[in-house]
C-alpha cells in the first residue's frame, strides 16, 4: 500500500518578487516478504516454484516496510537591476519501521529488525528517524558585460537516530535467545560558502 500527496503554490506580486511555497507526503506500508526459488542440494532448481519466507507481524513493530516523509520548502526570489537574490528553506522528517527474515530459507534463521516502542525492552527507541533542515542564500548578476558571479551560503542541521536489532535461530541456546542491538545517532551541523566567478 503505496500513496503520496504533493501541493506547490506560487505567488509572484511583482515582476521583482516571487515565492514558491511546497509540501509533499509520501506513505508506504508493505509485507515486504522475500520470495525465493526452491533448489536441490546440487544447486539445481527443484521446478516447484517459489516460497515465501517467514515475517512475524508481531516482533519489533510489525513485519515488513512501514515507512513515511514529509518535505516542505519555501523559496524567496528578489531581483533588482542586474542581480538576484534568492532564499531557499527546506525540512524533511522520516520515520521507518520494519522487520524483514534475511536468510533466504522458510525457518527463520536471520531476521533483522528495527526497533520501535512495540517491541520487547525499546527504551526510547521509535523506529528509524531522520530530520534535517536547510537554508541557501544565493547572488547571482547578470550583467551585459564579460564578468558575472555567483556567491551563496549553505546551511544544514541534521539528527537521526536507528536503532535495529537482529535476532533467528542462529542467535539462540538452549538457555536463551540472543538478540544483538545497536543505536546508531547522527548529530550534524554545516556551514559552507561559495563564490564562483565568470569571465565571457
Amino acid at each position: 500500500e503505496t500513496y503520496s500527496a504533493r501541493i506547490k503554490a506560487r505567488w509572484q506580486p511583482s515582476d521583482s518578487f516571487d515565492a514558491v511555497a511546497s509540501f509533499s507526503y509520501d506513505r508506504r506500508n508493505g509485507n515486504g516478504a522475500i520470495h525465493a526459488q526452491l533448489f536441490n542440494p546440487n544447486g539445481s532448481p527443484t521446478g516447484l516454484g517459489f516460497y515465501q519466507t517467514r515475517q512475524s507481524q508481531a516482533r519489533e513493530g510489525g513485519g515488513g516496510d512501514d515507512t513515511d516523509g514529509m518535505m516542505g520548502s519555501l523559496r524567496l526570489t528578489y531581483t533588482t537591476g542586474d542581480w538576484t537574490i534568492s532564499n531557499t528553506t527546506a525540512y524533511r522528517k522520516t520515520r521507518a519501521y520494519g522487520c524483514t527474515d534475511n536468510d533466504g530459507v522458510p525457518a527463520e534463521l536471520l531476521y533483522f529488525c528495527t526497533v520501535s516502542q512495540l517491541s520487547p525492552n525499546p527504551g526510547t527507541a521509535d523506529g528509524k528517524k531522520d530530520r534535517t533542515f536547510t537554508n541557501e542564500l544565493r547572488v547571482v548578476s547578470e550583467m551585459d558585460g564579460p564578468l558575472n558571479v555567483t556567491a551563496g551560503a549553505f546551511y544544514e542541521r541534521n539528527k537521526a537516530r536507528f536503532v535495529g536489532r537482529i535476532g533467528g535461530a542462529f542467535f539462540e541456546t538452549p538457555a536463551k535467545a540472543y538478540t544483538p542491538t545497536f543505536d546508531n545517532h547522527d548529530n550534524l551541523t554545516a556551514y559552507s560558502a561559495y563564490l564562483e566567478v565568470y569571465y565571457n
